[in-house]
């Protein structure tokens, strides 16, 4: 500390610190009438106290992770659509429950590959745990940018490659298993979960964007098409867009007009023998209660359904309408458009798994081929 003598006779006390954000030397400073030996112990308390509050305002970057989280998911609400910014809610939601307390300058990489290891422990998918490390890193390296950390936290992010799902590349069914599939719902009095899945079959659907469906709202009758605008998440109870974030217009044929008004018809009769349900209620799948309906449901008894080999979930109808586009010789494209998929690579991958199959079709075209030379 150090005093200087100003012209009008009072006393600046004066001492400098470092700024901790910039490297550079500041000045505090503090005037008084008097500099006896009391009035200087008391000036540099103040000053020191006036240093401390100054620090205190510049130590921005030592925040509680759930803040710095909610910051990151301002900027992410605008930049992530679809089913993105649902799978981002969920994961952040999960880290404010364990790390959210924790000081962004207090945490270390492996902090967050304990909270990794802990999910995999809890068996969940390698590729459940790899989606969680993924948005974890998106916040470090925002977290980094803002200078809430010194180091990339998110390059030392790692999970154990364990319960990782083995692939399966006949998510489809032949005519055979579809009949075994049909035949035991509907003789276990069970016709609704059937049109659900010969409506998947007809239409290539997600099964969340079929059960999501409004019957009044997005089916036209008579352009034959569906509007999927929406997609219900049954984790966050809410309804979104579409994965991908786009809407689009599919075709129907006359077979799933005829299932449409068939579950309508369905639908309308719950309504008037469940006096609970509300009358403006226009979803096209309901439970007595008015909900939507949960594909879990759907998918355990699928599971156990006598006579089939594969384990089959809803997904494998979508799948199987794919197969049947590319048998017809369907430009990719415009499957993909179909079925909501943002490119083809996807519709790709089923071709060459079935390029086998197809030589012989091939071998077949070329032994007819002539020109009548």
């Amino acid at each position: 500390m150090w005093i200087e003598d100003l012209p009008n006779g009072k006393y600046k006390f004066c001492e400098r610190y470092e700024d901790p954000l910039t490297g550079k030397t500041k000045k505090v400073s503090i005037t008084n009438l008097k500099k006896t030996k009391a009035i200087r112990e008391q000036m540099l308390i103040k000053l020191q106290e006036k240093i401390n509050k100054n620090l205190n305002e510049l130590d921005v970057r030592s925040i509680p992770f759930s803040e710095l989280i909610d910051k990151w998911l301002v900027i992410d609400d605008q930049k992530s659509i679809g089913q993105t910014k649902i799978t981002h809610k969920v994961h952040t939601d999960k880290f404010k429950e364990v790390l959210g307390d924790l000081k962004t300058d207090k945490i270390t990489a492996s902090v967050f590959n304990n909270y990794l290891l802990s999910l995999t422990e809890k068996n969940l998918a390698y590729v459940t745990v790899a989606g969680y490390k993924n948005t974890l890193s998106l916040i470090l390296q925002f977290g980094k940018k803002l200078g809430y950390f010194q180091t990339n936290l998110h390059e030392e992010l790692q999970i154990e490659k364990l319960n990782v799902t083995k692939t399966n590349p006949d998510k489809y069914l032949e005519k055979e298993e579809i009949d075994i599939i049909i035949n035991y719902l509907e003789t276990t009095k069970r016709s609704e979960m059937a049109r659900i899945i010969k409506l998947q079959l007809l239409t290539g659907t997600r099964i969340n964007e079929l059960l999501s469906l409004d019957f009044e709202e997005q089916i036209d009758f008579k352009n034959k098409t569906v509007n999927i605008n929406r997609n219900y998440n049954h984790a966050l109870k809410e309804f979104g867009p579409p994965k991908h974030g786009s809407s689009r217009i599919i075709n129907i044929n006359q077979e799933a007009i005829n299932l449409f008004k068939e579950q309508i018809r369905c639908t309308k009769m719950k309504m008037i023998k469940y006096k609970q349900i509300d009358s403006s209620n226009s979803l096209l799948f309901i439970t007595r209660n008015g909900r939507i309906l949960d594909p879990g449901s759907l998918n355990r008894i699928i599971k156990k359904i006598p006579g089939l080999e594969k384990e089959v979930t809803t997904h494998y109808f979508r799948h199987t309408f794919i197969v049947r586009m590319i048998e017809n010789k369907i430009p990719f494209h415009l499957i993909a458009e179909h079925v909501g998929h943002k490119n083809t690579r996807m519709i790709e991958d089923i071709y060459y798994h079935f390029s086998d199959s197809m030589k012989s079709e091939l071998k077949s075209a070329i032994d007819e081929l002539s020109f009548n030379f």
